[in-house]
């Protein structure tokens, strides 16, 4: 197509602009066209590579100009994922408890989906250079991996105490030709020794209410069910991330208390856990009727 050769005469703004309509007509990425539309994105000369607040997306003007277009469709689409899977909101806990593995943590959730997406669409999303990723946090949440992550930071920790107490040896061992204790290399061959892909911004939700926040994610949930079905009607491929999203989890026991209270309505015993109600009118308590089977 003719506008993709065009790069370089589109100020990033633009770039912007032309990426969220790409991804909004792709049938890979298409579902997650509602999400797109939360909120507002902007370019801000500030922003050292790009910032979500929950709702709304900056992208820092140096850091997205020199980006390829699968790239800036791919960062696109982990600032949104943020939304879609409610970061901000959800797991504002655990910021508080370590900001850095929380950023970490959340990375490593979406960022296998991108990946997954850049494959099955044949490039046309990928991940920013440096990017969080990690098989083995495959179908986690970010509970899970922020524990994985804290377990890791444990771990190191020990180790470290013990090559202290060995140093000696390895010292002697140094000098004699012999080598001693190696240590790790920071940053290689490590994901979570690398820098997250954007910031978090998890500070806008402190000047929103309860209600504020309820609503924001009752219109992200709301956008994820447009996307999927605009995306069934055009023929888009339906993310299965965002179905799973949007499905209700139903307690099975609370549906069958129900089932059984509304079919168990014979008239058999009395009981005075519940009053009949009928007599309070006249201030006389007297006992309900229940039955306790169901039949047939």
């Amino acid at each position: 197509m003719t506008f993709l050769t065009q790069s370089a005469s589109l100020s990033p703004l633009q770039r912007l602009q032309r990426a969220h309509v790409e991804i909004m007509g792709n049938q890979y990425t298409m579902s997650y066209s509602g999400v797109l539309m939360v909120g507002k994105y902007t370019v801000d000369p500030k922003v050292s590579t790009a910032c979500t607040d929950g709702i709304n997306c900056m992208y820092g003007e140096a850091f997205i100009t020199k980006m390829t277009d699968p790239k800036l469709r791919g960062l696109i689409m982990h600032e949104n994922l943020h939304k879609c899977f409610q970061h901000m909101f959800l797991w504002k806990h655990l910021w508080q408890i370590d900001p850095a593995t929380a950023n970490k943590a959340c990375d490593y959730v979406i960022n296998l989906i991108i990946a997954d997406l850049d494959k099955e669409s044949g490039g046309f999303v990928a991940l920013p250079d440096g990017a969080l990723i990690d098989e083995r946090f495959r179908d986690m949440s970010a509970q899970d991996v922020f524990d994985a992550l804290r377990e890791d930071e444990e771990d190191e920790g020990d180790e470290g105490e013990e090559g202290e107490e060995g140093d000696d040896d390895g010292d002697d061992a140094g000098e004699e030709g012999g080598g001693g204790t190696p240590t790790k290399p920071k940053g290689k061959g490590k994901p979570s020794d690398q820098g997250p892909t954007d910031e978090h911004d998890w500070s806008n939700t402190d000047e929103m209410s309860q209600e504020d926040i309820e609503q924001v994610k009752k219109d992200i949930d709301q956008a994820i069910r447009q996307g999927q079905l605009m995306a069934g009607k055009l023929g888009g491929n339906q993310s299965r991330e965002l179905g799973a999203l949007t499905d209700p989890v139903i307690d099975w026991r609370e549906q069958l208390r129900d089932f059984a209270a509304s079919v168990a309505t014979g008239k058999d015993l009395s009981t005075w856990q519940r009053v009949n109600r009928r007599w309070l009118q006249h201030d006389v308590y007297m006992p309900a009727t229940i039955d306790e089977t169901i039949g047939r």
